[in-house]
């Protein structure tokens, strides 16, 4: 198995060029790169991309984890057209997996008009209240186990840094794929520790997609390597 990453992933998975993929026709090889390289990898069948939009969609994995999920209870479902004052104060992002938006806090009804008129009003968009996260993580797993791991940094988000452990959501994670639920052999997993709830799903994320944050790569490549054996 031969393993190729997109240089330009790098912190935020942007940049990305297609064209660079298409001297790359192996079917035996293992892409981390942008969803939009990922879709045409896949089309092209030009080598593997552990990665289907569908498998991720937050209305396919939320209703399976229930309170396991950071945003379980108080969240709803609607499409972007219909957002209105009730939105205001609440999390919204795209249901789709792709996320073809990936989402922001509602602030007032400034807000609620740009996302208007800036996403598909027939996209289904998944709705929450704000919760309080003191820390969080990315794993990534296959097969069952933790391959490799990273703080998330996200700039948009204020963590208070108090309490949880790397070691405990990975054990948190290991054992939602060993009894809950897995939505692939490879995906990537983003677990939160909450001051009053401990830890929780935030999202599922494609293995191969999903930016590298402070990950040890090569650790990870070499585990990926190793758990197509």
């Amino acid at each position: 198995m031969k393993i190729m990453i997109n240089e330009a992933l790098g912190k935020w998975g942007c940049n990305y060029k297609s064209e660079d993929f298409r001297k790359v026709p192996k079917s035996d090889t293992f892409f981390f790169c942008t969803i939009e390289e990922a879709k045409y990898l896949q089309n092209q069948m030009l080598g593997i991309v552990s990665y289907d939009s569908r498998l991720f969609d937050v209305s396919n994995w939320l209703p399976m984890i229930e309170d396991k999920a950071l945003n379980w209870e108080g969240s709803y479902y609607i499409h972007a057209g219909q957002i209105s004052d009730r939105e205001i104060g609440k999390f919204c992002r795209s249901d789709k997996g792709d996320k073809i938006w990936a989402g922001q806090i509602v602030r007032d009804k400034a807000d609620a008009e740009l996302i208007k008129t800036q996403v598909p009003s027939d996209t289904l968009l998944f709705v929450a209240p704000k919760t309080q996260i003191s820390r969080e993580w990315r794993i990534w797993m296959a097969n069952g186990k933790c391959m490799g791991s990273s703080p998330y940094n996200n700039p948009f988000c204020e963590y208070t840094d108090e309490g949880g452990e790397k070691e405990e959501a990975i054990k948190f994670a290991c054992k939602l794929a060993e009894m809950l639920y897995e939505p692939d052999e490879r995906y990537v997993i983003d677990i939160a520790h909450t001051p009053f709830g401990g830890y929780k799903v935030v999202e599922y994320n494609a293995y191969s997609t999903s930016g590298f944050y402070d990950v040890d790569v090569e650790e990870l490549l070499s585990n990926t390597v190793e758990s197509f054996m």
